[in-house]
């Protein structure tokens, strides 16, 4: 009890608080609720009054929603990951984990990040080049070798390659490199990339092609794309200057692609690695949220 607020008596009221401008308020409530139920008041005079969200509002967001459970650890190879999972209709399961640059995440479809894959053509091209038969790069050890003089290569053109693929890896290797000049893998690597890997990229998403299917960025802001190389609707041949590189771009969309697949024999030949200990997340999302 105290003295009412602005009376100019001696006598006293109940606080504010419960006077007459409380009585007029309406009451508040909060409630944690099911979106999808509804709320059923009831005071015994009135009938039930029936109050629920409208689907417009909230459809959106449920069917954005993610699930992820944590999982591991697993025994998997570095690049697809092996683990059983239920078919969920509407849905697709992925694979999230945790690198030394951020997040990757690992689709129940095949799908290559983009410097992957221009790592791995880096590598083929590499390993064509240091070859007995072409001879273009003589290997010092693993990662390094030194360019070999025109004349003295065991193979003056990269036939079946494009007369293209050929002039620009003689321009990564020409000036201002010469003969017997070192060169490290990573720098092939780097200075090839311009010239073919962003090309080759480029081409293979291509509608004339059909053998990528860009999905976007992964989480880590990486251009993503699904390898649908083998789908109905994907090309058979390349136009140039990829004519002749069907076999190696193959190749190396297999050793670069991940996957998440079911435990047993992988489909069609792999070679990615040791198997390694992992561990990471599942993650559930609708269908509709994906663009692949």
């Amino acid at each position: 009890w105290r003295k009412f607020p602005g009376s100019t008596g001696t006598g006293v009221q109940k606080s504010a608080a419960w006077g007459p401008e409380r009585a007029r308020r309406p009451p508040s409530v909060c409630r944690t609720h099911d979106s999808r139920g509804a709320v059923h008041a009831t005071c015994g005079v009135l009938p039930v009054k029936t109050i629920d969200i409208p689907a417009e509002q909230y459809t959106d967001a449920l069917g954005r929603i993610e699930v992820t459970f944590a999982t591991g650890p697993i025994l998997s190879s570095p690049h697809d990951v092996e683990v059983p999972l239920p078919t969920e209709q509407e849905h697709t399961w992925s694979w999230v984990e945790a690198t030394g640059t951020g997040w990757r995440r690992t689709w129940a479809w095949p799908t290559v990040e983009r410097q992957e894959f221009l790592d791995g053509l880096a590598l083929a091209l590499w390993a064509r080049l240091v070859d007995r038969g072409v001879q273009w790069l003589r290997p010092t050890d693993q990662t390094n070798a030194q360019v070999v003089a025109v004349a003295d290569r065991a193979a003056t053109t990269l036939a079946p390659w494009s007369d293209p693929i050929g002039a620009g890896i003689e321009q990564v290797l020409g000036p201002p490199l010469a003969a017997a000049t070192p060169i490290a893998l990573a720098d092939f690597s780097a200075a090839v990339a311009p010239v073919i890997g962003l090309l080759a990229w480029t081409r293979l998403a291509e509608a004339g092609a059909g053998w990528l299917a860009p999905v976007g960025a992964t989480d880590g802001g990486a251009d993503l794309a699904r390898v649908s190389v083998g789908e109905a609707g994907a090309a058979l041949s390349l136009a140039d200057p990829f004519t002749g590189m069907e076999g190696l771009l193959k190749s190396v969309l297999d050793r670069t692609q991940r996957r998440i697949l079911q435990p047993g024999p992988a489909p069609g030949p792999r070679s990615n690695g040791a198997p390694q200990i992992r561990e990471g997340w599942l993650s559930l999302r609708r269908l509709e949220q994906l663009a692949p």
